[in-house]
């Protein structure tokens, strides 16, 4: 184990930590429904995570500032293990939204883990950094719905004792294999630095403005993605459910393979605000196409490039926010980009089930106005995102 670098093991912590999560969602729905949950209280046991994830990320992100990143990560690995432990032996309802509020502080450690990265990588090469972050979100949506899938057959609760034993491994590795990236004399120096002064971000750099941007891109891939592409899929395409997990898993792959190593390659040549400006007209383009396509073919060419859009846009706007924040404040600045795109991923759902009620019943009705709506109103929502990033400075032109 500790023959790996670092930076393989902070993108195998965020792997297992997502393949354990992509393990629940699938299975979380239905899980609840066997407890007596009403469809409100399934909407509240799904937002429960994110808001959480919302409120404490900024706070993680300013503790791992003065403690370390290895200790949050610990503590949040370990919140993981007894979140989905809960699930398994989960006896009640109130037990689910326990685990889910213990789960959706847990999962702050994105921040530690993005923090990590900065700590341990060169400015100029923080894109290729974040990019490991997103692979691991794109391979671990990929592997967790599958493996949910071949778990579930032995019982009900196997699944989440297979989430329980993979965050046990991340926390056996984290602790035994993972270095501090912040060590006592660093932290010694950068708390110095604080206390002569220094924002969390450079007052010329806008930040709030990358933050509002952050969170209107995550806010509109989060519109297209849930609940509406699942409907879109069965009312448009007669997609049944193993249908719609490829195409998932489509999206995925093609994600994990572009912030895993187009990123890395392009960034350095065109600049991380380039290439998050480019993804993002590249996804507001295919969400437009994906609305008025009638043909598999084409749906399959454009949510392809919604998967490419995106790809390239989360990770640049990832590298922006870290190469703004001075080394000092890593952890704050990530905590805040971290909660940004958490308050996305609450809201986008709403708007997309809202959509769904002002459509009014039927197959047709979702067919024709919801699908086609909902997909315009994702596509301007990420257009807001990308006339912001227009007044957003390029990181290129940052010096600490």
């Amino acid at each position: 184990m500790k023959a790996l670098s670092p930076k393989l093991l902070i993108f195998l912590t965020v792997l297992v930590d997502l393949i354990g999560f992509g393990i629940i969602i699938p299975l979380l729905p239905s899980y609840g429904v066997t407890f007596g949950a009403t469809g409100i209280q399934l909407g509240m046991l799904l937002a429960i995570h994110s808001a959480m994830q919302f409120i404490v990320s900024p706070l993680l992100g300013r503790l791992s500032d003065r403690v370390g990143r290895r200790p949050v990560l610990l503590i949040s690995i370990l919140g993981n293990v007894v979140a989905y432990a809960l699930l398994a032996t989960a006896g009640s309802l109130w037990m689910l939204f326990l685990a889910r509020f213990i789960s959706g502080i847990s999962a702050a450690n994105i921040t530690a883990a993005q923090a990590y990265l900065a700590d341990v990588t060169p400015r100029e090469k923080r894109a290729g950094a974040m990019g490991l972050i997103g692979a691991a979100f794109g391979i671990g949506f990929v592997f967790g719905p599958a493996l949910a899938g071949v778990m579930s057959h032995i019982s009900v609760s196997a699944p989440f004792w297979a989430a329980t034993g993979l965050a046990l491994v991340n926390l056996v590795w984290v602790a035994f294999g993972l270095p501090e990236s912040l060590t006592p004399e660093r932290r010694a120096e950068q708390m110095a630095q604080r206390a002569v002064g220094g924002a969390v971000w450079p007052a010329e750099s806008r930040f709030p403005l990358l933050l509002v941007a952050y969170f209107l891109a995550v806010c509109g891939f989060s519109v297209m993605t849930t609940p509406l592409f699942p409907l879109y899929l069965t009312r448009r395409f007669d997609f049944d459910v193993s249908q719609i997990g490829y195409t998932f898993a489509m999206i995925g792959v093609i994600g994990a393979l572009v912030q895993g190593g187009v990123v890395r390659r392009i960034e350095p040549r065109v600049g991380s605000k380039k290439l998050a400006s480019v993804g993002s007209l590249l996804l507001i383009g295919s969400l437009l196409m994906l609305a008025v396509a009638h043909t598999l073919p084409m749906m399959l060419v454009w949510i392809s490039g919604v998967a490419l859009g995106n790809g390239l846009m989360q990770p640049a706007l990832n590298t922006i926010a870290s190469r703004f924040a001075y080394d000092h404040h890593q952890g704050r600045a990530m905590g805040f980009i971290s909660s940004a795109g958490s308050l996305g991923r609450v809201l986008g759902p709403l708007i997309s089930g809202a959509l769904i009620v002002v459509s009014g019943p039927g197959a047709q009705a979702v067919d024709k106005k919801f699908g086609t709506t909902a997909l315009f109103v994702a596509a301007g929502i990420t257009l807001l995102s990308f006339l912001l990033l227009l007044a957003v400075p390029s990181d290129r032109t940052i010096r600490h």
